[in-house]
């Protein structure tokens, strides 16, 4: 499994264990607004969780860094002002799983930080009864591209020299 593969499958799973009363709690690619409402059946309160963004960065030894730039999308339905608490107390729990500590049981992976929440504001998710607040998070994960090719299959070369098998190793051609 990739690295970030991985990172979110660990998110996720922390969430899941940590917030037991929501009713979904799943991954999101990218960003969560109005098409994504309308396009799935989103159970609430429920948390969306995606990776927005992963600027590169190369490292002298050639590895790569790449600082996750995550959000969780705490979702919420019902009628105000009841669902906007309930959006940012939810945010909230999120604030509190995302200690300075957490690694999400992952090696080569930095602290949370850069944390902020923001409400995500709509005319139309306001008219269909529904509050989301954003909890966004910066995550580095070191060393990134580290074992991407480590369960692929081995790749034998052989040489021919005048369609015969040749062994660089071996000494001279035949």
């Amino acid at each position: 499994m990739s690295r970030i593969n991985a990172f979110r499958s660990a998110v996720e799973a922390t969430f899941k264990t940590a917030l037991p009363t929501l009713k979904s709690c799943e991954l999101q690619l990218g960003r969560f607004d109005l098409d994504e409402l309308e396009r799935n059946s989103i159970r609430a309160p429920g948390l969306r969780i995606g990776v927005l963004r992963a600027p590169v960065q190369s490292n002298a030894d050639g590895s790569y860094d790449l600082p996750l730039e995550c959000a969780a999308f705490a979702i919420v339905q019902g009628s105000e002002p009841a669902r906007d608490n309930d959006a940012w107390a939810m945010a909230e729990a999120v604030l509190a799983i995302l200690s300075p500590r957490q690694r999400f049981g992952l090696d080569n992976i930095g602290a949370p930080s850069k944390l902020r929440i923001a409400p995500v504001l709509s005319g139309k998710m306001d008219r269909r009864g529904v509050s989301v607040v954003a909890v966004e998070w910066t995550q580095v994960l070191r060393n990134a591209t580290a074992g991407v090719f480590a369960n692929s299959p081995t790749i034998d070369l052989i040489f021919e020299v005048n369609g015969e098998p040749f062994d660089p190793d071996a000494g001279a051609a035949p």
